[in-house]
C-alpha cells in the first residue's frame, strides 16, 4: 500500500529540523534533550564539625535499653535499615534515601533536629532495624555551639542495640574518630581535581561487584585522610585509601560491634556514591535484604527505515529558533536529511556482537522503534521495492528488540497538518488503529520479532489524547513511552511507570533523553549533521540553553571527544544507579561518519569502558514491554506495603497488605536467580497473607 504522509512530532523545544521521504514527508525529534549533566556539582561539600562523641570500648559500660532482660544476635529484627541524619541538610543523607529508594530496601529516616530518635526494640525484644546508618559519623550540628545530634543517652541505647542484636552500623561521612577506628590527618577538597581511591585487600569482603584492581575517583566531595587506630581487643581495617591515607574502615569493637565509616562525602549524582553504594547496603545488612539492583542499558533506536533532517549551522531552516511548540513546521526540502544503509546495519550488528562476547555485556541488546512506511513496498512500506536496508533487516532482524513507532511518525496530537499552518487536528479513533496496525503488519510481512504490546509514540505525544488510547488499548497496546526530561515524564518513585489517568490498563514507561540528538549524525566540526556544532549551539558559550546562575554550560566550544566524555557519563550513571528507564537515541546516530565509527557506538562504547572499568555487575538490556513488566511489580510491590522480620539462621517472615512479588536478595528460593554472583529471589505475597521462607 503507498500512502502519501507527513512525519510531525510536537516539541516543547521545536527544533524546526525536518527529514523528508521521497514523498515530501517531514520528520521532527522525539523528545526534549535534558541538557548535559551537572547535578553532582549542585551539591555543596565541606568540612564536618569535630565533635567526637566518644567511643564505649567495654561491653560492661553499656545499659542495656530494653524491658527484656537479656537478648541474643538470634532474636528476630524487621527487615528495615535506620537511617539518621543531623539536620536533614546532609548530601548524603539525600543519597542514602536516593539509593535506597532505586533498589526498594524499606527504611525509616530520620532528621534527629526535629524528631527524637525511633525505639529501637519492641516491648517483646523484637529488633526495629536491621542495620543503622548515619548520614554523618558523629551527627554533628552547629547551632551555633557545635555539637552531636544525640545525647548521650541516645549514643548509648544505639550502642547497645547494635552489640545485643549483632546489626552492623554505617557512618556515611564521617570525621576520623577514635569511635569509628581512625585519627585525622588533613582535609580536602576535590572540586577542581579527582582523588583516586585505591582498594585495600581488606575491601575485598565488602565490595564484591567493583572492579578493586583499578582505582576510583573521589569527585566533588570533601574528605578526610585519616590513619587507622584501634584500642585494646579492636581491629581497624583500611579498606579505602588516597595517596596510602586510610579513608574508609571496617572497624570491629571489643564487643563485637561492627561498623563501616567513610571519610569522604556522598551526593546522589557523585560516580564514587553510585559506584559504592550497594555494597555497602549488603554489607550493612549482611547481605540478605528486601530489594534488589541489577544495571540496565536498554538503549531504543527511534525512527528504523526513515531519514532524519540534519542539522546544519548557519541555515535556518535547519537550526532551532528556541522555545516553542509548533508541530506544524514543515521546511520542505530545504534541509538535507540522511538514512542508514545497509553496511550501516551491518556495522551495528558486528558491533553489537563484539560486545556480546564480553560476559559482563553478554545481555546487551538494541531496541530498533521502527516506522513501517519506511520500508520497501513489497512488505507494506512505500519505498522502492528493492530497498536495500529492507533486507538488510530482515537478515539481521534477530539480533533486536523491535516495537512499533506508528507507520509513518504522524503526531498524534497534531495529525496530517497542512504544512506551516498553525493548525492541528488530533487523530481520530480509526486513524490511530490504521498507525498501529499497518506497522505491525509491516513487522509480520517482514518477519519482525515484534514487542506486540508496546509502541513509542512520536514525539511521545497521544499520551493524554482519549482517541489514541482507546484504540491503544483495543489493539492489545499495554506499554507506551514518556519522557523522563519533561515534568509530566517523571514518576513517582524511582524503577517505576505512569499509569495512565485516561486508559488505567496502559502503563507509560519513562525514558531518558540524550544530547546525542536526533538530527545528528557526524563527530566532525562544520559537517552536514555535526553533532558538535549541535552541541555548541545549544550549550556552548553563546549557546541557547544556560545553567540556572545565567552562565553557559561550557565557557570553551566542546570537541566530539569531550562531547564522549560528557555524554558517557550520563549514561554511565544511569547504569551505576541500576535505572530501569529506556535511553532514546535516532536512526541518524547510527550512521556511520569515519569508516565503522558512529555517534552511538562512540559514545556507548566509552559508557561501557568506564562501566567496567568500575564494577563487574554484568549489565541487561531488556524489551519494552518487559521493562513495563518490571516496573509494574516494583509499582505493586511499593503499593503493597510489603516488610518482613527476620530470624537469624532460621527464617524470614514477608507481609504486605496487597497483592506484590517481594524481591529478597540474598537467598535462594522461589523464583531464584543469579545476578553478578548474587542469588535474589521473588516471592509472591497474597494480600494480608504472611510468607514464611527458610534459611539455609
Amino acid at each position: 500500500m503507498n500512502r502519501v504522509f507527513t512525519l510531525q512530532t510536537s516539541l516543547l523545544l521545536v527544533l524546526p529540523l525536518a527529514a523528508g521521504l521521497a514523498t515530501g514527508a517531514t520528520k521532527k525529534k522525539d523528545g526534549d534533550a535534558p541538557g548535559p549533566d551537572t547535578n553532582a556539582q549542585q551539591f555543596v561539600s565541606g568540612p564536618l564539625p569535630a565533635v567526637s562523641t566518644g567511643s564505649t570500648k567495654k561491653t560492661t559500660n553499656l545499659a542495656f535499653v530494653s524491658t527484656v532482660a537479656e537478648v541474643t544476635p538470634t532474636q528476630p529484627r524487621d527487615m528495615k535499615l535506620l537511617v539518621v541524619a543531623a539536620t536533614g541538610a546532609e548530601p548524603g543523607f539525600a543519597a542514602l534515601k536516593f539509593f535506597l529508594d532505586h533498589i526498594g530496601i524499606p527504611y525509616q529516616a530520620v532528621v534527629r533536629a526535629t524528631e527524637p530518635l525511633p525505639a529501637l526494640t519492641t516491648a517483646a525484644g523484637k529488633g526495629n532495624y536491621q542495620g543503622v546508618i548515619l548520614a554523618t559519623g558523629n551527627l554533628g550540628l552547629c547551632d551555633p555551639t557545635c555539637r552531636s545530634a544525640l545525647t548521650a543517652a541516645e549514643w548509648l541505647a544505639l550502642d547497645t542495640y547494635t552489640r545485643d542484636y549483632g546489626v552492623r552500623t554505617v557512618a556515611y561521612y564521617a570525621w576520623p574518630e577514635a569511635r569509628y577506628g581512625m585519627a585525622p590527618i588533613s582535609g580536602f577538597s576535590t572540586d577542581a581535581a579527582p582523588a583516586p581511591m585505591t582498594f585495600t585487600s581488606a575491601s575485598a569482603n565488602v565490595f564484591r561487584t567493583m572492579n578493586r584492581s583499578n582505582k576510583l575517583d573521589l569527585r566533588y566531595a570533601y574528605y578526610y585522610s585519616a590513619q587507622p587506630v584501634a584500642a585494646t581487643g579492636e581491629v581497624t581495617s583500611p579498606i579505602l585509601t588516597v595517596n596510602n591515607q586510610t579513608v574508609g574502615v571496617v572497624h570491629t569493637k571489643a564487643d563485637g560491634r561492627e561498623s563501616m565509616a567513610f571519610t569522604f562525602d556522598n551526593n546522589p549524582y557523585t560516580v564514587h556514591s553510585m559506584a559504592l553504594s550497594f555494597d555497602i547496603l549488603n554489607w550493612v545488612t549482611k547481605g540478605i535484604f528486601l530489594g534488589a539492583k541489577k544495571s540496565y542499558f536498554s538503549p531504543q533506536n527511534d525512527d528504523h527505515f526513515l531519514p532524519n533532517d540534519m542539522f546544519v549551522f548557519g541555515v535556518a531552516a535547519c537550526t532551532p529558533s528556541g522555545f516553542t511548540n509548533e508541530p506544524t513546521y514543515d521546511p520542505a526540502d530545504a534541509c538535507p536529511s540522511d538514512r542508514m544503509d545497509p553496511t550501516d546495519m551491518k556495522t551495528i550488528v558486528a558491533w553489537q556482537n563484539n560486545w556480546n562476547k564480553n560476559a559482563q555485556f553478554s545481555k546487551f541488546k538494541i531496541t530498533m522503534a521502527f516506522n513501517g512506511a519506511g520500508a520497501s513496498s513489497i512488505y507494506g512500506g512505500v519505498e522502492a521495492a528493492l530497498d536495500a536496508l529492507s533486507f538488510e533487516t530482515i537478515k539481521y532482524r534477530n539480533e533486536f528488540f523491535w516495537v512499533n513507532h506508528t507507520y509513518d511518525h504522524e503526531n498524534l496530537d497534531c495529525f496530517n497538518p497542512s504544512p506551516n499552518s498553525g493548525i492541528c487536528t488530533p487523530i481520530t479513533y480509526n486513524q490511530a488503529v490504521d498507525e498501529i496496525r499497518l506497522n505491525v503488519n509491516v513487522a509480520r510481512r517482514m518477519g519482525l520479532p515484534l514487542d506486540t504490546t508496546a509502541m513509542v509514540t512520536p514525539g511521545i505525544s497521544g499520551l493524554n489524547r482519549i482517541s489514541f488510547l482507546l484504540a491503544a488499548s483495543a489493539q492489545g497496546l499495554r506499554y507506551l513511552a514518556g519522557d523522563l526530561s519533561r515534568p509530566e515524564g517523571q514518576p513517582g518513585s524511582p524503577n517505576t511507570g505512569i499509569r495512565s489517568a485516561i486508559q488505567p490498563n496502559i502503563l507509560i514507561v519513562p525514558r531518558r533523553a540524550t544530547n546525542i540528538f536526533y538530527n545528528a549524525k557526524s563527530g566532525k566540526q562544520g559537517a552536514i549533521g555535526s553533532e558538535p556544532d549541535e552541541y555548541n549551539y545549544f550549550y556552548g558559550p553563546g549557546g541557547l540553553f544556560r545553567l540556572g546562575n545565567g552562565a553557559p554550560f561550557f565557557s570553551a566550544n566542546q570537541t566530539w571527544a569531550q562531547i564522549v566524555d560528557s555524554e558517557s557519563n550520563a549514561l554511565l550513571n544511569y547504569m551505576l544507579r541500576g535505572e530501569l528507564y529506556p535511553v532514546m537515541f535516532h536512526q541518524s546516530n547510527f550512521i556511520r561518519f569515519d569508516k565503522s565509527d558512529m555517534l552511538f557506538t562512540d559514545v556507548v562504547d566509552a559508557a561501557f569502558k568506564k562501566f567496567s572499568d568500575i564494577t563487574t555487575l554484568p549489565l541487561v538490556s531488556q524489551s519494552h514491554s518487559d521493562t513495563g513488566r518490571a516496573m509494574e511489580r516494583r509499582m505493586a510491590y511499593n503499593q503493597a506495603n510489603v516488610n518482613a522480620t527476620l530470624y537469624p539462621g532460621s527464617r524470614i517472615e514477608i507481609r504486605a497488605t496487597g497483592a506484590a512479588t517481594a524481591p529478597v536478595s540474598g537467598i535462594c528460593k522461589t523464583g531464584c536467580e543469579s545476578y553478578g554472583g548474587l542469588k535474589v529471589s521473588s516471592i509472591p505475597v497474597t494480600a494480608n497473607g504472611v510468607v514464611t521462607v527458610a534459611l539455609p
